[in-house]
């Protein structure tokens, strides 16, 4: 809700609490964005309520660049920073505005609206940081629901970061490319350990082909993980579906993406009518895929699940996409979801359709990735460290070849565990769910 003054955040207090900021209000979160002239602060508050160990108010500022960090935009990260921090109302704070500022300058911006959120008798409220900047933003495109955006999170740190970011999730960064000096992207370095894990399995399935592999990729975002794969990984060849040609023009234009007709092709379309129309055509017709990549996020932020949208594991679904992948290809799906119960509908429908169903948790990291496959593929043996240290070029720098065999050299290790226990690599096959004892 936009707040533009004092007394606008007075109204608020009425409309969203039915009451006023000095009551205790266990497990609300109120949401507020303010504007002061030409300043502009995004306002999440946490209440816990007034316990007797917690009867304070404080105020964390975000440096900029850290404000879509799990911990600071999930409802879940925010309410166990919360409970860490030992206050009773807790106010997480996202500078927004580009401008250079100060904490001293945050501060007296902010105090008018901090004193009416925290409670009357509250002592002197504490602003709290994470570090000793507050970060640098530049806005390079904003329009049409979408933003790119260039960030340092430590102004005495040198490394910038360029992000994708659609209006409809902000709190979801869809691309994010580390620059070199000259701001161009770094295909060399993947910022999120589900790439990671995406590009180990797609090395180990191509190193057993001879002929190289054929994947498909539903969702492009800014490009960097197609341009990976096409740089270190050199017997794969990708077919690429993205919705919104927009995007398409996004990751060109920011991302240095470059097509190639041969190893990366661009298909405009949308991704569950682009492999139901494969299905549709004749087996003769149709060249199966090796492996089928899903990495796209829902549209609706009310969801439990944030990756993939649900058509995408619906069991009609799953089985167009079981027919169109080779008889020991994969169905490797980037999954985000915060309810359990969500995520085991979404193991159960998987294992209807595929005989092994793997779940692998990536340290650090909110997403996880889900990777089914026929019996004709020993998935665990697939992803061993001399497959993948093979499927990956020569290119390829030895740090980024090492880093990615010992990853999954560690999955394979912990896989054939339950369902259940999905903070580990977890195997399940069709019809029936195996336990750990």
């Amino acid at each position: 809700m936009l707040v533009r003054d004092c007394k606008s955040l007075e109204w608020v207090s009425e409309l969203q609490l039915q009451d006023n900021f000095d009551q205790a209000h266990p497990s609300k979160y109120l949401s507020l964005d303010l504007v002061d002239v030409s300043e502009l602060y995004h306002l999440e508050v946490i209440d816990l309520g007034r316990r007797k160990k917690h009867t304070k108010c404080g105020v964390l500022i975000l440096p900029r660049g850290r404000e879509r960090e799990f911990m600071f935009s999930d409802p879940e990260g925010q309410k166990s920073l919360a409970e860490q921090s030992g206050f009773s109302r807790l106010i997480i704070v996202s500078i927004l505005q580009v401008e250079p500022i100060s904490m001293e300058q945050v501060q007296k911006q902010l105090n008018p609206y901090v004193r009416l959120l925290c409670f009357r008798d509250s002592d002197k409220v504490p602003y709290l940081t994470l570090g000793d900047s507050l970060g640098i933003r530049e806005i390079l495109f904003h329009r049409d629901g979408i933003l790119i955006e260039d960030v340092k999170t430590d102004e005495k740190q040198e490394t910038w970061f360029r992000r994708m970011i659609f209006d409809s999730r902000p709190s979801l960064i869809q691309t994010e490319c580390v620059l070199d000096e000259k701001k161009q992207v770094i295909y060399q370095h993947l910022s999120s350990g589900y790439q990671k894990v995406i590009v180990s399995a797609i090395a180990g399935l191509s190193a057993t082909k001879a002929c190289g592999s054929r994947c498909l990729l539903v969702g492009l975002g800014g490009g960097s993980l197609p341009m990976f794969l096409n740089q270190f990984v050199s017997k794969c060849a990708l077919d690429i579906v993205e919705l919104d040609p927009q995007v398409f023009e996004m990751a060109k234009k920011f991302f240095g993406f470059i097509p190639d007709d041969n190893r990366l092709r661009v298909h405009i379309y949308e991704g569950c009518s682009f492999i139901r129309d494969l299905y549709s055509k004749d087996h003769e017709e149709r060249q199966d895929f090796d492996a089928i990549i899903i990495d796209v996020d829902t549209k609706d932020a009310s969801s439990a699940m944030s990756c993939p949208p649900g058509t995408f594991v619906e069991k009609s679904f799953l089985e167009c996409v079981q027919q169109c992948l080779s008889p020991d290809g994969a169905l490797i799906i980037n999954l985000s979801c915060r309810l359990e119960s969500s995520k085991k509908s979404v193991i159960d429908s998987l294992s209807q359709v595929f005989s092994q169903v793997y779940l692998v948790k990536v340290d650090d990291d909110v997403n996880e990735i889900v990777i089914a496959s026929g019996p004709a593929l020993d998935a665990a043996e697939s992803f061993c460290e001399s497959s993948i240290t093979q499927g990956i070029d020569g290119l390829c720098g030895d740090s980024i070849r090492t880093a990615l065999s010992l990853l999954l050299k560690s999955v394979a290790k912990r896989s054939k565990l339950s369902h259940s226990n999905h903070g580990k690599f977890s195997k399940g096959g069709r019809g029936k769910t195996k336990r750990k004892k």
